[in-house]
């Protein structure tokens, strides 16, 4: 009886350990061009998760006039084995570092984008990004 009680504890705590990920995983590889899009997740090869969370169009309204154009920017959540990141990737920064097993996350270009700011629904724009290492 105690190992039974001792083996339940342990997958109840591996269980409460695990990290989130989405039910199905878009598997990629790496330096090859994908679209990215909101709610999805990601595989790479070697284990790495990549979680689409939110997109934000912080660009400057069409009726506005704005001192700054604004930016699209992506949330995500990287997850390896034994680390998870909470990511903001802004698109003027076109490429960036993330700070897991030396990923470089790059948007390439911004498809279908003719709707005036903000944007809420971002199923019909096409966002085209590259993960390297």
């Amino acid at each position: 009886m105690k190992n039974l009680i001792i083996i339940f504890l342990l997958v109840f705590s591996y269980s409460c350990t695990k990290k989130e990920s989405l039910s199905s995983c878009v598997e990629l590889e790496y330096e090859t061009i994908f679209s990215l899009t909101e709610n999805t997740s990601y595989c790479l090869p070697d284990g790495i998760e990549i979680i689409t969370k939110e997109f934000i169009d912080g660009r400057c309204p069409c009726t506005a006039d704005c001192i700054w154009e604004g930016e699209f920017v992506f949330n995500l959540t990287v997850i390896s084995e034994e680390v998870e990141i909470e990511y903001v990737f802004h698109e003027l920064l076109l490429e960036d570092n993330l700070a897991l097993d030396d990923l470089s996350f790059s948007l390439i270009e911004i498809e279908n984008l003719t709707d005036c700011p903000p944007i809420t629904d971002f199923s019909k724009i096409n966002f085209k990004f590259i993960v390297n290492k």
